[in-house]
């Protein structure tokens, strides 16, 4: 009796891992230095996220847990950072912390996800969009080194909000493809509970970048009371699964007698233009040339792809409103209190980037 064995299709395999191969290749070139050097980098933002990190490992460590102090960082001065910046992810570094034992292998593995994270995320989103598959993987490698989710090589970690905005952006696809359910309840909760969890501003911004998408949907679909049943299922589950964080806001905000956060000057801090700076805020002048090209592009064919014309514009309104073209001085004049709470305009780009990308995408596939 013979044995029939399904033979391996190792051209099948590679065809499906290449991409990834592809990605991982990039991240270690844009890293390469640094593990050469065998280096940490310290930036005002590694100083800081290395303290929580400590204080969290030392709290699992010692098994003296305090959600809202923290007792073995910042001087020992009860400083509270965690309970409102990433509780999540706080607790997870710290572990990891305590797995690979020193600040330099923590700081690699720690860069290494967060741009693994966005260039998968990246790439699929593109897929997702019926983007060509190496133009899909030139998107990935391009999103590593631009905007917010670069300035992870700096320890900034609203690249950990940018990394995740991909993902959160395939929701935007269901708004304007998908008349029947433009709204996927579980996944949209799902996906904006983590971000949450890891970083609540970017949760705000990749909020406030749905709405125009969802209004566009809401019009559209012929299902509109089952979309907004949609709409209140995943604010409800997203608001059950992150109690622990805006709990904690509430307990803080209604007795808080100390301080409020760093207050910034918005005007400044703005996206624009730099001659050899890719990342948080700033564009090269070959990203700026993309973005000119890709608005003529639409602008001239704008029956072509409904979804193609209504992310590239949407992205670039969002990036014209987070640069100096609005008037940032004036705003902040009339409301002070933006100073500590929206900070730093170009951060209101952590969705539109990976949208603009896929428009270029959805661009060069037609």
């Amino acid at each position: 009796m013979g044995t029939n064995i399904k033979k391996i299709d190792w051209n099948k395999i590679g065809l499906a891992i290449y991409p990834y191969v592809v990605i991982l290749l990039g991240i270690y070139l844009m890293i390469r230095f640094q593990i050469l050097n065998h280096a940490v980098l310290l930036t005002s933002d590694a100083l800081l996220h290395f303290q929580r990190f400590y204080d969290t490992s030392m709290q699992i460590k010692t098994e003296n847990f305090s959600y809202f102090q923290t007792n073995f960082a910042f001087s020992h001065s009860g400083r509270i950072f965690n309970a409102v910046y990433g509780p999540f992810l706080a607790y997870i570094g710290g572990f990891l912390l305590l797995l690979v034992h020193n600040w330099f292998n923590f700081q690699i593995l720690t860069v290494f996800t967060v741009l693994l994270i966005a260039g998968i995320g990246m790439y699929r989103l593109a897929l997702k969009a019926n983007v060509d598959e190496v133009i899909a993987i030139l998107l990935a490698l391009i999103y590593l080194q631009f905007g917010i989710v670069a300035g992870i090589l700096r320890f900034n970690f609203m690249a950990w909000g940018a990394a995740l905005a991909p993902y959160a952006m395939m929701q935007v696809l269901y708004m304007i493809n998908d008349e029947r359910k433009p709204i996927l309840w579980l996944s949209l909760a799902l996906i904006m509970s983590l971000i949450a969890q890891v970083h609540l501003l970017s949760t705000v911004y990749i909020a406030c970048t749905f709405v125009p998408f969802a209004i566009y949907a809401l019009v559209k679909t012929s299902a509109k009371k089952q979309m907004i049943i949609d709409f209140f299922k995943a604010l409800g589950t997203t608001l059950v699964l992150t109690a622990n964080v805006w709990g904690g806001l509430l307990v803080l905000y209604s007795h808080n007698k100390i301080s409020l956060p760093n207050q910034y000057n918005l005007y400044y801090h703005v996206v624009k233009y730099k001659k050899f700076i890719n990342l948080h805020g700033f564009l090269l002048i070959s990203m700026v040339l993309l973005l000119v090209f890709q608005l003529i592009y639409v602008l001239t064919h704008l029956r072509e792809s409904v979804l193609n014309t209504m992310v590239t514009i949407i992205a670039l309104v969002i990036l014209l409103l987070a640069s100096s073209l609005m008037p940032w001085a004036q705003i902040q004049a009339h409301f002070p209190s933006l100073k500590s709470s929206l900070q730093i305009p170009y951060r209101l780009a952590v969705g539109a980037s990976p949208l603009i990308l896929l428009g270029v995408g959805i661009s060069m596939t037609n």
